[in-house]
């Protein structure tokens, strides 16, 4: 009976572990190709699009950032609008590149609360003359992300950008972006050509305990995002499990009757 008992609690807490445990990668990035730790080359972005209708500007700032300071996006706009289509982008040339085919880019990305109130769209993408894009979202707030885009080899697009929908009026900070990692079509990090600052602690340890950090925080607030399904799965399987040691007791004891 007990070791029965010890076999039903067991799996009931190997089912909790494997239902919520989380992974993160414990890899050092290095230094970002744009860290906006000074505003040296902030002006290889420009506001395109619905964005010039809507008050859209940057500029380095400290309110929030992963280390030294990041770029503050933000939008003035006393309008409504059905054009959704503006934001910031940065052109291939200014990288010393012909166009973003083949590379890979991914950066750190903050939305905040009164953003996210009327938005619930953000989108990275490449394009001209092809489309690509990969779909952010803004329902995790206040809350460092990471997203990534991967352009194929044989779409040699001019643009990458993030495209900010601002189609109703607001006036404010829409999102903060850091260290933004370029990767040529040979996989190569291009370097960082913005000033980048050490963090103060400067050992490896840190940096990599901090990119952890980052990564872990994300999938743990994804998870929870899914709107309980995980939770609803675990009390699923732990009844399922005590169901079936139920009736394992009940043989065992009518077998126990016959002898």
């Amino acid at each position: 009976m007990k070791k029965v008992l010890a076999l039903i609690l067991s799996a009931m807490t190997a089912l909790s572990v494997s239902a919520f445990s989380a992974t993160a990668e414990d890899e050092y990035l290095g230094a970002p190709t744009y860290s906006f730790d000074t505003s040296l080359r902030t002006n290889d972005f420009e506001v395109f699009g619905a964005g010039l209708d809507t008050g859209m500007s940057f500029t380095v700032s400290k309110n929030q950032k992963i280390s030294g300071t990041a770029l503050e996006v933000k939008a003035n706009s006393s309008i409504e609008t059905e054009d959704d289509f503006g934001g910031i982008r940065l052109s291939a040339d200014k990288l010393g590149l012909e166009s973003f085919a083949g590379c890979k880019v991914t950066l750190s990305y903050y939305v905040t609360q009164e953003y996210a109130e009327v938005s619930s769209f953000l989108q990275m993408f490449s394009t001209e003359p092809e489309w690509d894009q990969s779909d952010m979202g803004t329902t995790i707030k206040e809350m460092w992300r990471r997203a990534t885009i991967e352009v194929p080899a044989d779409h040699a697009n001019k643009y990458l950008g993030i495209k900010i929908p601002v189609t109703v009026p607001f006036t404010g900070t829409v999102m903060y972006i850091d260290n933004i990692y370029v990767y040529n079509a040979d996989g190569v990090l291009l370097e960082n050509n913005d000033g980048y600052i050490e963090p103060e602690e400067t050992s490896e340890t840190t940096r990599r305990e901090k990119e952890t950090e980052l990564t872990v925080t994300t999938q743990a607030i994804e998870t929870q995002s899914e709107g309980g399904n995980t939770i609803l799965f675990v009390i699923c399987g732990a009844i399922i499990v005590l169901l079936a040691g139920i009736a394992v007791i009940i043989i065992i004891r009518r077998k126990n009757r016959f002898y």
